[in-house]
């Protein structure tokens, strides 16, 4: 098992308990397994980054990274 901090945004904080949380994960996880393992809709568009850059759904998660998910944003 690893640990990783991960961060929600927005409508995306009620998926976890915290807006953000310390979180023990499998090892050898990859990022779109991980955000499915959070019963986020499937439809919702999601912005996912990887200690401050933008990830895919294949990068492997290692222990310590800090994800942060956050909902699009708009306005003028």
């Amino acid at each position: 098992m690893m640990r990783i901090i991960l961060q929600l945004y927005g409508p995306l904080e009620k998926y976890v308990s915290e807006s953000e949380k310390e979180i023990e994960i499998p090892d050898s996880i990859d990022l779109k397994s991980f955000t499915e393992s959070l019963n986020i809709p499937g439809d919702l568009k999601l912005f996912v980054s990887v200690n401050g850059v933008k990830a895919s759904g294949q990068y492997r998660l290692r222990d310590g990274d800090h994800i942060v998910i956050f909902p699009p944003v708009s306005g003028g």
